[in-house]
């Protein structure tokens, strides 16, 4: 069965746009580069709103005080073979 696919309106730049067949219920913004950054903030918004992802991204403790973790020490990042991700 095909699916009938309807324009869109791109929620950052606003101008209509055929979206991907295979993303036709999921995808809000057309694929210019500054409508795609402007859809990465917004993901980034959303998962920041959560309140289950506020301990990891303001680095808390997880015994439950509220205390920050402070980052792991340089010879963490030399032994493991990252550059300070």
């Amino acid at each position: 069965m095909i699916r009938h696919m309807r324009k869109r309106k791109c929620k950052h730049c606003k101008t209509f746009f055929d979206p991907d067949p295979r993303n036709v219920g999921r995808q809000h913004y057309c694929a210019k580069p500054l409508c795609r950054q402007a859809s990465k903030s917004g993901q980034s918004e959303a998962l920041a709103a959560q309140p289950e992802n506020q301990r990891l991204l303001l680095r808390l403790c997880p015994c439950g005080t509220g205390a920050a973790v402070a980052p792991p020490p340089s010879w963490v990042w030399a032994t493991q073979g990252l550059s300070g991700l």
